[in-house]
């Protein structure tokens, strides 16, 4: 039984942080809000897919240097598809894609575009053994990289991630009836 759905996001995040810096007192009023699409198709035939893309518009002014406003977007997409082909074939395309602006901080753009893909074949009638390929990081992008605005700073950091890598697997389905799990 095929199902479609679209759904909207919206998601404002409005803060006030007081603390002390050198002895005085600091407000900082910061927001973040996101405004997203997304869709999904699962079908019992061919093909099934879901996606989310979002903007982010993120925004901070502290008291204690009030002339210093960070704003910066940040966009992000993820998605997932796979396709039934003849034989008992499947290919699978997964990611999640993030473009962040550049800033008088951060003078370097950082996308990140992660890719993961899969190919795998069932082996048997009922498909409870599959064979599967999958390479993860297509494009090597893998960088870890997460932007924080918090009190009076804007911060980048960098975490050491895994990079792309090929799996080779061999899989059994314990279900009863070793059909194909529906969805994701």
């Amino acid at each position: 039984f095929p199902s479609f759905n679209l759904n909207f996001d919206f998601n404002p995040s409005i803060n006030r942080f007081v603390n002390i810096v050198d002895g005085k007192e600091n407000v900082n009023d910061s927001r973040n809000i996101r405004l997203g699409i997304g869709s999904g198709y699962w079908g019992d035939k061919w093909i099934n897919y879901w996606f989310n893309i979002s903007a982010i518009n993120n925004y901070s002014k502290s008291s204690i240097n009030p002339n210093n406003i960070t704003r910066f977007w940040n966009y992000n997409a993820n998605f997932n598809m796979e396709m039934k082909l003849p034989k008992k074939w499947y290919i699978n395309l997964d990611g999640d894609i993030d473009f962040y602006q550049k800033t008088s901080v951060f003078a370097n753009q950082r996308n990140v575009v992660l890719l993961n893909g899969s190919v795998k074949k069932s082996i048997d009638k009922k498909e409870s053994w599959q064979v599967q390929f999958r390479v993860n990081d297509i494009f090597n992008q893998n960088l870890g990289i997460n932007r924080n605005i918090s009190s009076n700073f804007i911060s980048e950091t960098t975490q050491q991630a895994i990079r792309r890598f090929g799996m080779l697997a061999l899989t059994y389905n314990f279900s009863k009836n070793g059909a194909e799990p529906k969805g994701f």
